[in-house]
């Protein structure tokens, strides 16, 4: 929680400036506070102080406290806590924080002397949303709204009339009503032709806020001769016809937009001419789309250039379907534009009050306010301040709920709040929370290792800031999107970055930070279902580009000849579970449709719900949340999976490694096949499906344990690059060292088309990958270590227990994980949360120097790309960087392999400790180890749910005690000795909620 506010600072007592205060209070950057009060900590930080070089201390009466886990935690408290804490620059006293709990930052403001404050609440605004600056004339204080749905909501569109890129959020397909020619919108799964049981929305005109009250919207039917009653009405050759209103809409006619740049409005019949003029574009039943669809006859078909850029149902050659072939015909190439209806997206309009008040609520009223004239819209308040008077500053902010409820301003919902938010109650809390939280796990690293525990506490701290139990998942940056536009869309991007910001919350005993995610991930299983099942992929190279409201399949096989996209070959297609596009956005709408030409993403999604259930052993969640997804990534692949008749293995074809097949090789581009993140991430949810359909009592899916237990090998290739000039020095000074590589590629003749080499061997030959290709992706050679599990230090699941051929395996993952790491410097710009797991678990603390360089490693990543709020600036993301927290816990406690393994990556030279951090199994276990690797006696596990612990042997082949220690008198346990994946450990049972400690 935030200390109190420090008393007044006399910056003159220091001299005013870093370097004296260092000299004068022993403050060693990065590591200790030395002797200097609160008050001086928090001015420091306020000031940003990080002078450079280190000075020696100089003040004799103040001698240099030596690092402590306490003085490391009040450097990290104080620098995060910032926010949350006080400071004072000049005149000014403040003391600012963002409560957990309510939507509002309140400010306590108090100034020596008296003194006029300006109050300036404005925005950018640069996708020119509808925007309103006012100075609350009724109430005292600024309010800024945005409408940042308006441009899109209810309004209907022209799209292309493809009738293979039907979406939840994109209605093409059209039913007419045979008596009465009445049409309406289909979700594309209607009974029969005739029927109207599907029918979910109709035409309507809507007053839009961009467009005006002649725009068409759509909503849902109602009765005939309404206003969501429109007509079709053929008018002359050729089917052309005009759209007509009925009841209160009688005489307007529906008129089609020139482009796609603005909605289609409505006019009265007499002025709209051939933008009125409408064609039935299909006839009978539309693969995927309804009945019929309504073309803009009027238009040009050449207007809006629906072809350009975009494919269809193509052969295997390349050539277009013919359109007697039935689904997929290619017609709609040069169609033109079709009345699309997107379903209305969810209202994230805004609202933004700020209002000052005394202490104790009352409201301040300004002496003055203008609203701005020109430029960014905004507004100021002018406020005349007393002196030595304590102020608030109480900024609310509140969306449009529910969802339902459109063009509503939720400004005076944020004026009330920023006026009745208790304060007091607000702090208190929010101080329990925080206190809460920084309880549950605490860690230990020693002096020498204070930048990395500096990180480790800064990223817990945004892990906690970002989170909210019954919030939603946390985008790319969380709460922190400093500008417009915020980089990459802001996107949940699902091929690795949202995971990531959960693979260390387990480990950290931070369980409820992940209850975000997977409501969010579950949201997607309809979508991904649907997209597997889809009966050829090859309609996924097609690309709807500049249109509103629908999601381009784009599902890829990589650089192939199918298509210009990269679609995939005509049998692609028609698969069990899921199928996961590469990123989504908070609401629907802002789903990103293409999968990148990867099949990995939905076995990647389940790693957070596998990590939750195995820290928890919670079976209620097993069975109603993780399990489903589990499964359906399980049953993509062993429906996916083919098997080669050469090898008898089953081959994961159009596997891209990651992100559009970014392997390059000899300048070329070329298709990918059985990819190791693929081949890892399929042999996991295989056999974690298998294993929870056995704790659930379900039958499981006898392909399961073929396909893992036939899966090809993961590809390898050969490394000799060299780090001469790293210091320390590197360890990898062999050359023609086995590493693995991202996947298998075709080399085909320049035109001789590429996506074949499966079917057929000419002009073509399949070879590893280089291994330098992609290393700033490190998960495309690390998934079998990292975030699988498959491969670990002691066993894995690929040899059979076999010790010769783990240790042959556990080399090459070696050198993997260090060739791609000396290459990017310990920090490749997708993050350290890629890189440093694998390699802290393929790390042996019991090898002389191992461990050691390993942390040297870090710390000089972190040197590098450190902020001085302990983030991590990286160009490859943002917030997933909290993901590498899962590395430094995995210094220090591992349990992965199915045993609890102590300090196993920690090496001589300096102690640690750590308290509660969780184990799978749901164990809680806190331990210490001292600077010559000893483990202290006096180990402590706590069982949460009863499951039998296993440990490998902390002191060698001395045996080890267990005691339940929960009563007052210790009562000892039996401990037996147990294998687990062919290492011995010790293992006993275990009651809920017991405590036990190990000798």
């Amino acid at each position: 929680p935030p200390p109190p506010p420090p008393p007044p600072v006399d910056c003159k007592a220091f001299g005013c400036n870093c370097t004296t205060v260092m000299l004068m209070y022993c403050i060693v950057p990065g590591k200790s506070f030395g002797c200097a009060p609160t008050n001086v900590q928090q001015w420091w930080v306020a000031h940003s102080c990080d002078p450079s070089p280190l000075l020696p201390c100089t003040n004799s009466t103040c001698p240099a406290e030596g690092h402590t886990f306490t003085a490391t935690q009040e450097l990290a408290t104080a620098r995060v806590n910032f926010t949350t804490g006080s400071s004072q620059r000049g005149l000014l006293s403040a003391s600012v924080f963002i409560p957990r709990d309510a939507n509002v930052l309140l400010a306590r403001l108090s100034f020596d002397k008296a003194v006029t404050l300006n109050v300036t609440l404005s925005t950018p605004n640069i996708y020119d949303l509808p925007t309103t600056a006012s100075t609350s004339a009724s109430r005292s204080g600024l309010t800024l709204s945005r409408e940042a749905n308006a441009w899109i909501t209810s309004a209907v569109v022209l799209s292309e009339c493809d009738a293979a890129l039907l979406s939840s959020r994109s209605l093409r397909g059209i039913f007419l009503d045979p008596t009465t020619s009445r049409i309406r919108w289909t979700n594309g799964t209607a009974a029969a032709a005739g029927s109207s049981i599907d029918a979910v929305r109709c035409p309507i005109i809507i007053d839009h806020p961009m467009y005006g009250n002649t725009t068409l919207g759509s909503g849902p039917c109602g009765l005939d001769g309404g206003p969501t009653d429109w007509r079709f009405t053929p008018s002359g050759a050729g089917g052309n016809g005009t759209i007509l209103g009925a009841g209160s809409a009688a005489g307007y006619c529906i008129a089609a937009s020139s482009g796609t740049t603005g909605p289609v409005s409505v006019a009265k019949c007499a002025t709209v001419g051939a933008a009125g003029l409408w064609a039935i574009a299909k006839t009978g039943p539309v693969p995927e789309g309804g009945y019929q669809m309504l073309r803009a006859a009027g238009l040009p078909t050449n207007a809006i250039n629906w072809g350009t850029g975009t494919t269809c149902h193509r052969t295997s050659s390349g050539a277009a379907t013919p359109c007697s072939a039935g689904e997929g015909c290619c017609d709609w190439e040069a169609a033109g534009g079709c009345l699309t209806a997107p379903e209305p997206m969810l209202n994230i309009s805004l609202g933004i009050a700020i209002v000052v008040t005394l202490l104790d609520g009352t409201v301040v009223v300004p002496s003055s306010s203008v609203v701005n004239a020109g430029g960014d819209p905004g507004s100021t308040a002018v406020y005349q301040i007393d002196a030595k008077r304590e102020y608030v500053v109480r900024a609310a902010i509140e969306t449009a709920r529910p969802p339902e409820v459109h063009y509503t301003h939720p400004v005076d919902a944020a004026i009330t709040l920023a006026e009745t938010a208790d304060l007091e109650a607000l702090e208190a809390t929010h101080a329990a929370w925080w206190s809460t939280w920084w309880a549950a796990s605490t860690i230990d690293l020693g002096p020498s290792n204070a930048v990395l525990e500096s990180f480790y506490y800064g990223a817990q701290y945004m892990l906690g800031s970002m989170t909210q139990v019954n919030g939603v998942a946390a985008g790319l940056l969380g709460p922190w999107s400093l500008q417009d536009p915020v980089g990459w869309s802001d996107h949940l991007t699902l091929d690795y970055n949202v995971e990531a910001n959960y693979w260390g919350a387990a480990s950290s005993n931070r369980l409820d930070a992940m209850l975000p995610y997977f409501p969010t991930a579950t949201s997607m299983i309809p979508e991904c279902r649907r997209r597997a099942a889809l009966k050829t992929w090859s309609h996924g190279g097609h690309a709807a580009f500049n249109t509103w409201g629908q999601a381009s399949e784009m599902m890829g096989c990589g650089p192939t000849s199918f298509s210009v996209m990269g679609g995939c070959p005509e049998d692609v297609g028609g698969y069990d579970g899921l199928e996961c596009p590469s990123a989504m956005g908070f609401v629907k709408e802002l789903q990103t449709g293409h999968d990148s030409s990867t099949r990995f993403v939905a076995a990647l999604m389940t790693t957070p719900y596998v990590q939750y259930y195995e820290a928890s052993m919670n079976k209620s969640f097993l069975r109603d949340q993780a399990f489903p997804f589990v499964r359906g990534a399980a049953d993509f692949y062993a429906s996916y999976a083919t098997i080669n008749t050469t090898s008898n293995r089953y081959d994961l074809l159009y596997t891209c490694a990651q992100e559009i097949c970014q392997q390059r090789q000899a300048h070329g581009s070329y298709v990918n096949h059985n990819s190791l993140i693929d081949l890892a991430h399929a042999k996991f949810v295989l056999d974690k499906a298998v294993a929870y359909a056995a704790v659930l009592g379900l039958p499981p899916n006898p392909k399961w344990a073929i396909v893992s237990a036939g899966l090809a090998p993961l590809p390898t290739t050969i490394d000799s690059a060299l780090f001469p000039t790293l210091d320390p020095p590197s360890p990898l000074t062999a050359v023609n060292r086995s590493v693995w590589s991202e996947s298998l590629i075709e080399r085909a003749t320049p035109g001789a088309g590429r996506g074949n080499c499966v079917k057929a061997t000419a002009n073509c030959t399949l070879e590893s990958a280089t291994f330098a290709s992609n290393y700033m992706y490190p998960i495309i050679h690390f998934s079998a270590i990292h975030p699988t599990g498959l491969i670990g230090l002691h066993s894995d699941a690929y040899s059979g227990n076999d010790t010769a051929a783990h240790a042959k395996l556990l080399e090459t993952a070696r050198n993997t994980v260090w060739g791609d790491n000396e290459r990017s410097e310990w920090a490749p710009v997708n993050g350290l949360c890629l890189a440093w797991p694998s390699a802290t678990r393929v790390t042996d603390g019991a090898v002389p120097g191992q461990a050691e360089l390993l942390l040297a490693r870090y710390t000089v990543a972190l040197n590098h790309t450190m902020m001085p709020n302990f983030w991590p600036a990286m160009s490859g993301g943002g917030v997933e960087q909290i993901g590498a927290t899962v590395a430094i816990n995995e210094l220090l406690l591992q349990s992965h392999e199915g045993f609890i393994s102590l300090f196993p990556a920690w090496g001589l030279g300096e102690s640690a400790a750590f308290l509660t951090l969780r184990a799978n199994g749901g164990f809680l276990v806190s331990a210490s180890i001292d600077a010559t690797r000893t483990i202290a006696p006096g180990v402590v596990v706590r069982s949460e749910a009863g499951e039998t612990c296993r440990v490998f042997p902390p002191w060698g082949e001395r045996a080890i005690v267990v005691v339940d220690t929960t009563d007052p008198a210790p009562v000892p346990v039996t401990v037996t000795a147990q294998t687990v994946r062919g290492v011995r450990v010790y293992g006993w049972d275990t009651t809920a909620g017991r405590t036990y400690t190990l000798q």
